[in-house]
């Protein structure tokens, strides 16, 4: 999560708050925040405005008021009250919301990035050192090993993707989590099919063999990434 996204990440208090209170509030400038966030406010106006709103309102319950009454506003109001008299004009048409698609594209292209860059710079060279060096037993057991690291690079890649993608939305880590270990299970589950096909077509590199193998990989880890999706579906309130 980056430093853009509403979160409770102000720890540094001015005032000394009771720990349930501190974290209603948190929760509270959270909201308004987010409601910044789909009416267009830069980032760095948004953190200004989050950090004196919440050092305003532990003000507030340092002398006195109740929880309930510092937190008796509507956030949705109140956000839109506070830039209205900061003189900042809402512009919703900057904040697009993230959608299945969008992560869809952002985790794979993530992850193909990777791998073209592992490819060619470092499976190919690597790869033929071991081809010539090494007997059918150790090749097998080595380019395993340098697949699986490569895999897990891959994958690391597409999770920073998706973790960039929803930057500004909240409670997102399990859905990153969730979408990664399917694109993992999912890409097994491919390349054991594109070795399959290897095999049937005597692993033939005809450019429409290589097409199969990179839609049937990249359908099956989609289809991965849109069940994690709508199982933790991240909601931006």
């Amino acid at each position: 999560m980056s430093e853009t996204s509403p979160k409770s990440r102000r720890e540094n208090l001015n005032h000394e708050v009771h720990t349930p209170h501190k974290h209603a509030v948190s929760a509270f400038v959270d909201e308004v925040e987010t409601a910044w966030i789909r009416d267009g406010l830069p980032s760095r106006t948004r953190r200004r405005l989050a950090h004196e709103l919440e050092d305003s309102l532990h003000a507030a319950l340092a002398d006195g008021a109740t929880l309930e009454e510092v937190l008796a506003a509507d956030a949705r109001t109140l956000a839109a009250e506070i830039a209205s008299a900061e003189g900042i004009a809402a512009d919703s048409r900057a904040y697009d919301e993230p959608n299945l698609r969008g992560l869809v594209a952002w985790a794979i292209g993530s992850a193909t990035a990777m791998a073209a860059f592992i490819w060619f710079f470092a499976l190919i060279p690597v790869g033929m050192i071991f081809y010539n060096e090494s007997s059918t037993a150790s090749l097998v057991v080595s380019l395993s090993l340098i697949y699986g690291i490569c895999g897990v690079l891959t994958l690391g890649a597409a999770a920073r993707g998706m973790a960039h993608y929803l930057r500004e939305v909240e409670n997102t880590r399990r859905t990153v989590v969730l979408a990664t270990a399917a694109m993992g299970i999912t890409g097994a589950v491919g390349v054991g099919i594109c070795v399959g096909v290897a095999r049937l077509t005597n692993y033939s590199s005809a450019p429409v063999v290589i097409l199969f193998y990179v839609l049937i990989v990249g359908a099956l880890m989609s289809a991965g990434i849109a069940a994690a999706w709508r199982s933790r579906r991240p909601q931006v309130n």
